[in-house]
């Protein structure tokens, strides 16, 4: 994309950004040794995407890349706060809490979107985050300073935007 012209300077450095703020919050890549070894055995090569990072960085380009550069630097901006805010939600909860998340996700996300109600679409947005916690594995991170300060900054310009 970046060859073709599809992504300007500003969303480049974005894309980097994004790339290090997924790396110190994954403690594990999305494949899997052994699926690497696997799909190496099949192919003949290793998968181009095999961390999260890769993964966030991928999507976020494919999807967004037609945005202005502000927008799509808030796509980043919001990718940070989901992570944090998954953290935030979920580590150190009873095993209780976490089953039921995942089972109303589960339940919403077989429904079609279009009858979502406003509960509905933000038990399937928890449930989103819910799949970033266990994947990602977050809860063997600790979010720095910079993080929890961003995080406020983040969530206080957010609620002044919605008044």
């Amino acid at each position: 994309m970046a060859e073709a012209g599809q992504l300007s300077p500003s969303k480049i450095d974005a894309l980097i950004r994004l790339k290090e703020i997924v790396k110190r919050f994954s403690s594990e890549n999305r494949i899997s040794d052994s699926e690497i070894q696997l799909l190496q055995e099949k192919y003949g090569s290793k998968p181009g995407m095999v961390s999260w990072a890769d993964y966030f960085q991928a999507e976020t380009a494919s999807r967004y890349w037609e945005l202005s550069d502000e927008d799509f630097n808030r796509i980043i901006d919001t990718i940070r706060f989901d992570l944090i805010s998954a953290h935030k939600i979920f580590k150190n909860k009873p095993e209780s809490f976490l089953s039921q998340i995942e089972t109303e996700g589960i339940y919403i996300w077989s429904m079609d979107r279009s009858v979502w109600t406003p509960e509905e679409e933000e038990k399937a947005h928890l449930y989103v985050l819910f799949g970033y916690f266990t994947e990602m594995k977050l809860q063997n991170i600790e979010l720095d300073d910079t993080d929890e300060d961003w995080f406020s900054g983040f969530t206080e310009i957010s609620q002044s935007m919605a008044v």
